[in-house]
């Protein structure tokens, strides 16, 4: 595979899709990190978007999504548009490694929100490496009426806002 190619891949897997707000980070994890049930509940609930996402769950995920971007990116053009993008390799794992407390900003929200930011460390077999891919990602899980729901970046946001896949 050419290196323009590989980049390409890595790219799309950084982005892991998850649709959501979320940036790659070198964090490290803290070996003897406590948290709450709140904590691991948002945790568990992020791992599971990605496996869905992953997994072209795309249904099961939109039901996930946050109310307001569910409303800008209807069900059937979201399941289109992310039906679209071939996912390059092998889920091999996801799984948390750190969950904070802290205001984001949301898409199409006129303030920020209170939300758990979950960093990821999501491991995938690629064709073109011996070695499986790492991508480290922070994504967020908003509270919504007793359940989280996870969010669409701004620029996802504003690509299903004009009726264009992001």
């Amino acid at each position: 595979m050419r290196l323009s190619s590989a980049l390409t891949t890595v790219a799309l897997l950084a982005m892991i899709a998850v649709g959501s707000a979320g940036a790659a980070t070198g964090y490290a994890p803290q070996p003897l990190q406590r948290w709450s049930k709140s904590d691991r509940s948002a945790a568990n609930f992020m791992v599971g978007i990605v496996r869905q996402k992953i997994g072209d769950q795309n249904e099961l995920a939109w039901q996930q999504l946050y109310p307001l971007h569910q409303a800008v990116a209807p069900l059937g053009v979201f399941i289109a548009c992310q039906s679209s993008i071939p996912f390059p390799g092998t889920l091999l794992q996801v799984r948390a490694l750190r969950v904070i407390t802290e205001s984001t900003p949301v898409a199409g929200a006129a303030t920020s929100l209170s939300s758990k930011a979950i960093t990821l460390r999501v491991k995938v077999r690629v064709d073109f490496s011996p070695r499986p891919l790492v991508v480290l990602t922070t994504l967020h899980a908003i509270p919504v009426r007793g359940h989280w729901a996870w969010i669409l970046s701004r620029a996802q946001y504003d690509a299903y806002s004009v009726g264009a896949c992001p």
